[in-house]
Parts: structure tokens; sequence; C-alpha cells
């Protein structure tokens, strides 16, 4: 049993990480298309090209 705890708090950390991840990301792609670096379909594109590699 404790062993399924330690698992499930390791889990609930990596989730909680990732969802850190996401929002930095989130957040940098909003001031990138405010300042007209970037745009979604730009963006878009570039994701599929690098999971496609």
């Amino acid at each position: 049993m404790l062993k399924s705890n330690k698992a499930l708090s390791n889990v609930n950390q990596i989730a909680s990480e990732l969802d850190i991840y996401d929002t930095m990301i989130t957040a940098l792609t909003e001031i990138l298309e405010e300042k007209g670096q970037i745009n979604h379909e730009e963006w878009e594109k570039r994701i599929q090209k690098k999971l496609h590699k």
C-alpha cells in the first residue's frame, strides 16, 4: 500500500509540473502573438513538424 501511495504522489507531482509547463508555454505564445512574432497557424504547423520528425 505504501508503494501505491508514493506512486500516486509521484504521478500527482508530474501532473502538477506538466500543468505549470503548459501555462508557461501558453503565456509565451500569447506574448509572441500579441507582438506579431507568430500566429496560431504557424505555431501549429511548427508543432506538427517537430512531432513528425
